[in-house]
């Protein structure tokens, strides 16, 4: 769109921001087919607590919807979809994708912290596993409100 001298330019940047919208609500939508379009396996495990591999450690971690997130988080959920989930670490709340085969139930597996790990990693771990268990009583929808307000980022 060429602005010419006649033009507002109000009008112009409302033409713009509508554009604008007009390709993130087409994103978004094709973000949702492809959602749509994974097993209802892996659908199902959407909110799932669960056991993540991180730098070669188990730790308690939250599966998350690609289409509840927005920005760098969704691109970084979308680049991996298919193949790994985006989760968030509970305890420190830092997010990332973890391969399908590195994510383990919850419930019914108890997990040590390592023997490498240093007192205050050991410290979070327990308050990771604390949370786990905290948010394994809520049902999925209210874990990911529970997540969001904890960590304004996402």
């Amino acid at each position: 769109m060429k602005v010419g001298a006649d033009d507002d330019p109000g009008e112009v940047l409302v033409a713009r921001g509508a554009r604008h919208k007009m390709r993130v609500l087409e994103a978004d939508v094709l973000d949702e087919k492809r959602v749509l379009a994974l097993p209802s396996r892996i659908q199902d495990e959407f909110y799932a607590i669960c056991w993540g591999k991180w730098f070669g450690q188990l730790w308690p971690c939250c599966i998350l919807d690609p289409r509840d997130t927005g920005g760098a988080l969704r691109s970084m959920a979308m680049k991996g979809l298919g193949r790994e989930h985006l989760v968030v670490w509970l305890g420190t709340h830092d997010f990332s994708n973890v391969k399908y085969r590195d994510l383990q139930d919850f419930e019914g597996r108890k997990v040590k912290a390592g023997r490498k790990m240093s007192a205050k990693v050991r410290k979070e771990f327990q308050r990771a596993v604390e949370e786990a268990q905290e948010q394994i009583q809520l049902e999925p929808s209210q874990r990911m409100l529970h997540l969001w307000r904890s960590n304004p980022q996402a």
